[in-house]
């Protein structure tokens, strides 16, 4: 028997509400935008990273912590992969999109252990489908904004 009431928020129908309330919007990282792998790492894990290739230093420290960050299909450290994905693309071409980015709407029902799951499956399924490296965090909502806007950050690397 379930001890808990029907009208408890944590008995809802997950598939309903995922299909509901489940956006993703995918945009490219690109170089000749002024934006870089680095600063987009900086960006989602809310800390500070550093871009080899044009030896700036990005800061995201001050935005505010996020909720989880972690790494899936990559063995080294997050300097490492940065400076692999800043230098593996050819450096001849001008336009050179260094990685993705996609950002997913996670429903506000979720507690911290199930938004944090299904992160990760997310980011194990791009590493499993497309053979890239996954830098992801989850970002709780804006103390002055819409305190269901949970969603998450999947950086992906171009190859």
């Amino acid at each position: 028997m379930n001890a808990t009431p029907p009208d408890h928020p944590h008995n809802w129908d997950m598939k309903r509400s995922l299909r509901r309330h489940l956006s993703i919007s995918i945009r490219k990282v690109r170089r000749h935008r002024d934006d870089s792998f680095a600063r987009q790492t900086a960006y989602i894990c809310r800390t500070e990273a550093w871009n080899p290739r044009t030896c700036r230093r990005h800061n995201f420290e001050g935005r505010g912590p996020a909720e989880a960050t972690g790494i899936e299909g990559w063995d080294g450290s997050v300097e490492e992969l940065i400076e692999e994905a800043v230098f593996s693309e050819n450096e001849k071409r001008k336009k050179v999109v260094e990685g993705r980015v996609a950002i997913v709407a996670l429903p506000d029902e979720l507690l911290e252990h199930e938004r944090l799951r299904l992160v990760q499956k997310c980011a194990k399924y791009l590493v499993r489908k497309f053979k890239v490296a996954v830098v992801y965090a989850i970002h709780p909502p804006s103390e002055k904004g819409d305190q269901r806007n949970w969603h998450a950050h999947l950086l992906f690397t171009s190859r």
